[in-house]
């Protein structure tokens, strides 16, 4: 948004003018349980502001930017997995945190990305005492899923 000086203020700033005596938002950090996260990414997309983006060419990673977060708590909510939470981060200013990183899993047939290594372990021992065959298939791409042997 812009100030009218032509700078582009966060939507903290504009709150803490509205509201400066009581600092209605002091930097926060969004904190993640990484034995509950399976870098599916939800968090990120939905972000309304791009404090949390993913990216990664080789393996998915997940980066908090402090100075981006205005506390709505859209991450939190759209969490599968549920592992996240927002503290307050003190006095830090605008600062980058890896919150998570994972390699990708490939297609067992094609080599295509299929999703992070996490996401696959997970859904992997979901299904392998209901259904083995179907815990198998979980390691190809819809494309190599389709196909038959």
């Amino acid at each position: 948004m812009d100030s009218g000086g032509g700078r582009e203020m966060s939507r903290r700033e504009l709150l803490n003018m509205v509201a400066p005596a009581r600092g209605i938002l002091s930097p926060a950090m969004v904190v993640l349980d990484r034995e509950r996260c399976s870098a599916c990414a939800l968090c990120a997309r939905d972000c309304p502001t791009g404090a949390i983006s993913a990216s990664g060419e080789g393996a998915i990673s997940l980066v908090f930017h402090s100075g981006l977060c205005d506390e709505c708590g859209v991450c939190i909510e759209t969490c599968p997995e549920k592992c996240l939470r927002v503290e307050q981060a003190g006095d830090q200013s605008d600062t980058a945190a890896l919150l998570f990183q994972d390699e990708f899993a490939h297609c067992e047939v094609c080599g295509g990305i299929i999703g992070s290594r996490a996401m696959i372990q997970r859904v992997r021992s979901k299904l392998q005492g209901n259904d083995p065959a179907l815990a198998a298939k979980i390691q190809l791409c819809p494309s190599c899923k389709g196909k038959k042997k």
